[in-house]
């Protein structure tokens, strides 16, 4: 403990850029958005919040009777026992006051050393397994932060756990106190107790925990529904979010929630990354100083410093692609707050949600599939937690502008099995022609394949929009295809690409179709990606590589087509009905001696 004597309490690095009382719009606005966070029923019932209260005071109680067990097991003596009965403590979202209803609850239990990690991941296994009340139990211990995931009382729980080098555990025991890090028995403890020391050290550090609260909830709904609120595929998670706002409540300690929210979006929308996002001066020197976060512009695209020794990254997953769409996002957050605040736009048109698979032309689809229910979470959990490798591997294939990777799994029904897919969205730059994404698909299959469970399996395909199942849209449906609009081009540019298909004509039409080649005379490997498409369309497209278009695909997992454009077809549905009108005339006159005669003349 002695070596951490000189690691001194977090203090607030940001000063207040302005102390100006709110307005009357500032308090109109702020009404408004409580209306609105109500309706979206974003605050837990009472009732919700008691059963929490009671399942984590059992859950204490289930871990003070286990540690006993495993005390008399070893041979300590029982005044030992009473001594060292372990503690429970809250972190993340819950420990914050911002969690949603339904919301899992970050959980740590804190034990002293006589009590083994491998205890954890087995005798406390096999207890909690025999409590009816406690299911979907799915222990990870080989996780960087070891963690069993369960459901008590269908109120979901992540318990992790750390050991202190103490044969009486305080009443009284600080997390915070960076003491405490002296007590740990290995840096996997220091790692777990981590949690609840940012979580305690944020709300310390902000100056109006409501308006705080307040802003946060809002936050972390927006990113939900904006598809953007996921720490394992390359976005802030809930830490870094809560970091976030928290430094621009620094910054603005008298606004209210609604113009905090309007300034985040203002400085995050120009934020100089990578300039890493502090709420304190981080702290060097010290036992741990090789864990501290140091600058590195080529890994850490969009760094948010952890408040508590040692200081590290929580958005190190970021990537060149996500880190994109976070920026495009900023900017639209910071144009609907404008709008708000004008009295132009409603709160609900800052947090539409996006429609994911209305956004691109083709994806990625990784499909998950096994025999055994237990298996099935083991191999979902695996894939996400490594989904950013294939992400990072996508940002290095040429011809991509970006890849989105959505949120979540979607199940799906296989029979004798059980099966989810994750899809992975692809912008093409303008004017590519080929892409080629088999290098990251087999590196990321490699990955897995060693611990992937027995009986299980894991598919890589690329298809077009066209060809996504009916299960990936709400309720089952398909949304039925609408109108493209006519993309004028500018003048500066070049006349529109005339559209040529191969094989037989092309069939007009405004909505995209998808042709498959089914023959086995296209025996191709190259497993690529093609884009062709007018200059004028793809200059236009915001969120896809060819607006409008023919996707084609020859069956190949990997080789996909997209062939014109609904301009370029026009072009051409023009020019073949001048040609019609032509051999029209001419068969006119032929039949006609005496206008044949006329034209001669």
């Amino acid at each position: 403990m002695q070596a951490y004597a000189n690691i001194r309490e977090p203090r607030p690095r940001n000063q207040p850029v302005t102390v100006q009382p709110p307005t009357a719009k500032d308090r109109n606005t702020t009404a408004s958005l409580m209306a609105y966070l109500r309706e979206m029923q974003l605050f837990e019932p009472e009732e919700e919040s008691m059963r929490r209260e009671t399942v984590l005071a059992a859950l204490n109680e289930l871990c003070v009777n286990w540690c006993k067990e495993v005390f008399l097991s070893k041979g300590y003596s029982e005044d030992l026992i009473n001594e060292a009965a372990p503690k429970i403590f809250t972190f993340g979202s819950y420990r914050l006051g911002v969690h949603d209803p339904g919301a899992d609850i970050d959980t740590l239990c804190v034990f002293s050393s006589q009590v083994d990690r491998k205890d954890f991941f087995t005798s406390l296994v096999a207890k909690l397994m025999t409590n009816p009340e406690i299911t979907n139990i799915t222990p990870v211990e080989a996780a960087k932060v070891p963690v069993i995931s369960m459901e008590y009382l269908s109120v979901p729980i992540d318990l992790t756990c750390a050991r202190l080098n103490l044969n009486v555990m305080p009443e009284d025991l600080l997390l915070a106190d960076p003491k405490i890090l002296g007590l740990a028995c290995d840096s996997t403890d220091i790692l777990s107790l981590n949690g609840p020391r940012v979580t305690d050290t944020i709300l310390n550090l902000v100056p109006e925990r409501e308006t705080f609260r307040t802003a946060l909830r809002t936050i972390k709904y927006w990113a939900k529904c904006r598809g953007i609120y996921s720490n394992a595929l390359g976005f802030p998670g809930g830490v870094a979010w809560a970091m976030m706002t928290a430094s621009v409540c620094q910054s603005f300690p008298t606004v209210l929630p609604s113009n905090l929210l309007l300034r985040l979006f203002y400085s995050f929308a120009a934020w100089p990354w990578p300039t890493p996002v502090l709420l304190t001066d981080i702290q060097y020197g010290g036992p741990l100083t090789r864990d501290v976060w140091v600058p590195d512009n080529r890994v850490h695209l969009m760094p948010v410093i952890t408040p508590t020794y040692p200081a590290f990254n929580s958005t190190f997953n970021i990537t060149v692609s996500t880190k994109k769409i976070l920026q495009k996002e900023f900017e639209r957050g910071k144009e609907k707050l404008q709008e708000i605040f004008k009295g132009t736009a409603t709160w609900e048109s800052l947090c539409e949600k996006l429609d994911f698979f209305q956004e691109y032309l083709v994806y990625l689809r990784i499909d998950c599939i096994t025999k055994v229910e237990d298996d099935f979470r083991k191999l979902h959990g695996l894939v996400e937690s490594r989904l950013r490798f294939m992400i990072k591997s996508l940002d290095n294939t040429e011809g991509l502008e970006y890849v989105h990777p959505k949120m979540g799994a979607v199940n799906f029904p296989e029979e004798g099995a059980f099966a989810c897919a994750f899809f992975i969205g692809l912008k093409y730059k303008q004017g590519v022609t080929t892409i080629n994404v088999s290098m990251a698909r087999n590196e990321f299959k490699a990955k897995l394949t060693a611990q992937m469970p027995p009986d299980s399996d894991i598919n890589v395909s690329v298809i077009t929009k066209r060809q996504l199942p009916d299960w990936v849209f709400p309720g089952g449906k398909r949304p039925a295809p609408t109108k493209r609009r006519r993309v004028v081009a500018p003048k500066a540019e070049a006349k529109t690409e005339e559209t040529k298909t191969e094989g037989t004509k092309t069939e007009e039409t405004n909505t995209e179709e998808t042709k498959t080649e089914g023959t086995k005379t296209e025996e191709t490997n190259t497993e690529e990606t093609k884009t062709e498409g007018t200059k004028e369309e793809a200059k236009a497209s915001a969120n896809e590589g060819v607006k409008g278009g023919e996707v084609k695909s020859n069956g190949n997992a990997d080789d996909i087509q997209i062939i014109g454009s609904t301009e370029g077809r026009k072009a051409k549905a023009v020019e073949e009905s001048s040609d019609n009108k032509r051999k029209l005339e001419d068969k006119e006159r032929e039949e006609n001696p005496r206008d044949q005669k006329k034209a001669r003349g």
